[in-house]
């Protein structure tokens, strides 16, 4: 199945940057790509736990303006998702950790997104001069290109404080929770 298959079956459109990381088998911060084919499994790993278990459990109840379609992962259940939201033109990305309650925004957008890989990759101190860090960069748009280069390569690591990070209220109600 191809992306643009899934966005077919799920009726989405994808961020163009999306399909090009895709076709180009650039890794980036320790983040693996979900394929396609997988991708509705995700979906529903996230339906079952996330959302059931959480309504169930807990009394939580999603908000019904938003969709969440997970495209990469961290671990085995660490997924980032692009959040579509009613009225929105383009998705947010968010990250969520398997074991918490709301997702952390990453990006307002998939260009953002990936200046937050970047920086992130940085503070992880991957190779800043290798091959996927340069393939990555042609990924940034022009805006991002400039901010990523006015950061002195020494302060790159230091960085990740200019990036967004909030969670992300997905739910209408949630009880609070008793320990």
């Amino acid at each position: 199945m191809t992306l643009s298959e899934l966005e077919a079956e799920l009726n989405v459109q994808f961020p163009e940057k999306l399909h090009k990381i895709y076709g180009s088998g650039v890794v980036l911060n320790g983040f693996e790509l979900l394929p396609a084919e997988q991708i509705p499994e995700h979906i529903a790993y996230m339906e079952q736990w996330f959302f059931d278990f959480l309504e169930k459990e807990h009394g939580f109840i999603r908000r019904k303006d938003i969709r969440l379609i997970p495209f990469a992962q961290i671990s085995s259940v660490d997924l980032y998702c692009l959040l579509y939201e009613e009225n929105l033109p383009e998705p947010k990305v968010v990250f969520w950790w398997h074991d918490e309650y709301m997702p952390v925004l990453i990006g307002r957008d998939f260009d953002e997104f990936l200046y937050d890989v970047m920086i992130c990759a940085a503070y992880n101190e991957e190779d800043i001069h290798g091959e996927d860090w340069k393939k990555y960069y042609q990924f940034l748009s022009e805006e991002y290109q400039k901010k990523l280069d006015s950061i002195p390569e020494e302060d790159l690591p230091y960085a990740e404080e200019d990036t967004v990070r909030t969670a992300v209220n997905i739910w209408e109600h949630w009880k609070e929770i008793l320990s």
